[in-house]
This record gives structure tokens, sequence and C-alpha cells, in this order.
């Protein structure tokens, strides 16, 4: 898959979802000031991310300050498109299998009283209860 990215930086196309622009910067780039770089270059200013989606991450240039400010390292005059390198999709995430037992071990650790907080779960005289 062929992407372009402004600016003429070389960069990676990666999946990731719910996680945080500083995440994505601290693990593909080595800090997490970097994600202004990752949300200009991919049009956000949003650093949380939600669903899955393909973001395009610079390849780390040695050259660059630790900014962390949106928007306050790009030169907007610069802009050209250039092609980027594309990573091939990771598998889905599948969440791990609860089994009742595994609930019913929590019992001891619940808060006896019932929670304020709608959708809690409540140890109501042995038995789980959801609040």
């Amino acid at each position: 898959m062929s992407a372009y990215l402004a600016a003429g930086i070389p960069a990676q196309i990666v999946r990731v979802g719910h996680t945080t622009l500083f995440r994505v910067a601290a693990d593909y780039l080595g800090d997490a000031m970097y994600w202004t770089r990752i949300a200009v270059i991919n049009g956000l200013i949003d650093p949380w991310i939600g669903p899955m989606m393909e973001l395009k991450v610079p390849l780390r240039n040695a050259d660059w300050p630790t900014d962390g400010i949106l928007g306050s390292w790009i030169d907007a005059a610069s802009v050209v498109a250039a092609p980027v390198e594309s990573t091939p999709p990771s598998a889905p995430v599948v969440p791990p299998k609860i089994t009742l037992a595994d609930i019913q071990a929590l019992l001891p650790y619940l808060p006896t009283d019932l929670p304020d907080t709608p959708g809690v779960l409540w140890n109501d005289g042995g038995v789980i209860a959801v609040s």
C-alpha cells in the first residue's frame, strides 16, 4: 500500500486503536513529546485515538527538538507530498475470556455496600450483584 505524507517527511503507516498520540509517539519515536508531529501529519488536534485507525508516523530525525506544542515545528510553506512505507495491518485485539469462576473469585474483594455508580459489581450478601 502506498501513501503520501505532507512536508516531505519519511514515514510509516501504523494501525492503532484505543490509545493516545502520546503512547504512539513514545512507542514509535521514543519520546511522547513528539505526539505533535504525528498529529499535524494526520490532520488531528485531539491526542485521544478511538477505534482502530491508520496513522502516518514520521521516521525519527535526530535533529528534532522536543517540543510537545501542537504546530510549533512545521513550516507550512514547505508542505509537499512524499511516498511512505506501509506496515501490514496487525491482528485484531481479542479481549481475554472471563469465566464465571474468575468473577466468583472476585467476591471477597468486592464492596459490601451498594455503590453509588451504576453498573458496578458488589457483594450483596455473598452474591455478586450489579448496582
